[in-house]
């Protein structure tokens, strides 16, 4: 069970993780008027028909969801405010809702995922080991060498990495990102 908070407008909404087979996604979520204190609960059940694979990660993260399908697909769902569902919008998604892949280089599969601390980006590798990031980009977090949200899946800047070297695991916290290269170093 993964649980989150967030606070939208004069709403205090708190998302709970209840259960993931794969296929289908339950979440209980609760959303509370700040100023009356009244909660209106209800239990969220997504299956995958929009996805055509079977989900082989999950990642729930205060206001939004993203996972990954076993054709290496990443899909994202829940509040979007600074396109951190990567699917070139804004727009909050109900259901999960396919990335936006113009940003991916050609054929490029995922093959892990992470969410950041702060709710506000998201990381992925593809099975080449390159990294790609999206959402709020303050203090430089999605590695792309600006500070311009991105909407879409971005190649992170490896300038710094050893010639050959790729990623091989990333992790995000509250406003940065970090990664391990095929050589063991960190970045």
């Amino acid at each position: 069970s993964n649980s989150g908070t967030c606070a939208a407008s004069a709403y205090s909404i708190v998302l709970t993780l209840t259960a993931f087979d794969g296929a289908t996604v339950t979440i209980d979520a609760t959303q509370t008027d700040v100023a009356t204190n009244v909660s209106s609960s209800a239990a969220v059940t997504i299956t995958s028909a929009a996805v055509k694979a079977r989900f082989v990660q999950l990642n729930a993260y205060t206001a939004y969801t993203c996972g990954i399908d076993s054709d290496g697909k990443a899909f994202c769902w829940g509040f979007n405010g600074s396109g951190y569902l990567g699917d070139n919008t804004t727009t909050t998604r109900l259901v999960p809702t396919a990335m936006n892949t113009s940003g991916l280089s050609s054929g490029a599969k995922f093959v892990s995922l992470a969410t950041g601390g702060d709710a506000s980006h998201a990381c992925a590798l593809d099975s080449d080991g390159k990294a790609y990031c999206w959402g709020s980009n303050g203090n430089g977090r999605l590695g792309d060498n600006t500070s311009t949200n991105r909407s879409v899946a971005t190649l992170v800047n490896t300038s710094a990495l050893t010639s050959g070297a790729k990623f091989t695991s990333l992790t995000l916290g509250w406003s940065h990102s970090c990664g391990i290269d095929s050589d063991g170093k960190a970045y």
